[in-house]
């Protein structure tokens, strides 16, 4: 299975498409199912976010993907965002157990382990973010190591990351060799 199949539920033979929308616009298979998950498409996926809490929440989500795929957690993305204290790192960090079972009572799509999972990775980005200034400007500096340095980094950085963790990552910030996006797609 790809990291893309992973990621995001979809078979790689699924082709991009404009999926009915009509614009015109050739867009990954995975989010060729999903129309109410275009507007990520086109103006975040791949794309380094200028603000600092949005990249913050794309950690969140791209730790979430571990267990579901990206349009399921997409699906959620309100709650996670008001569950986890708006993805504030030093909020995140300090969740006790009974925190961990709130989040997840107030619709976070994720069991006790990947919740704690977040916790853990938050606490690692909360450090780094003051060691870089802030979480997105380690995303800066990290996208000039080669492939296997960013890896390495990431799996290095945060606790319990695997490096499908560091890839998918990676291709959600758009770091690294390539498009994240599909040969296809009007955005590679």
């Amino acid at each position: 299975m790809t990291i893309a199949e992973q990621s995001h539920g979809v078979a790689a033979s699924q082709s991009p498409t404009d999926c009915g929308t009509g614009d015109g616009r050739t867009r990954c298979g995975w989010v060729a199912e999903h129309p109410a998950h275009h507007a990520f498409h086109d103006a975040e996926w791949g794309m380094l976010p200028d603000d600092e809490a949005y990249a913050r929440e794309r950690l969140v989500l791209t730790c979430l993907q571990r267990t579901l795929p990206l349009a399921d957690v997409l699906n959620s993305r309100d709650a996670i965002w008001n569950a986890l204290a708006g993805c504030d790192f030093v909020k995140i960090a300090s969740m006790d157990d009974d925190a961990i079972d709130r989040a997840a009572s107030a619709g976070v799509p994720a069991d006790r382990a990947t919740l704690a999972f977040i916790r853990d990775v938050a606490a690692a980005g909360a450090e780094t973010a003051k060691q870089c200034k802030d979480f997105r400007e380690y995303l800066l500096a990290v996208r000039f190591l080669a492939r296997e340095e960013q890896i390495a980094d990431m799996v290095a950085r945060f606790p319990g990351f695997t490096r499908i963790d560091a890839a998918r990552l990676m291709e959600n910030f758009g770091i690294g060799e390539g498009s994240s996006h599909e040969r296809d797609c009007w955005r590679a």
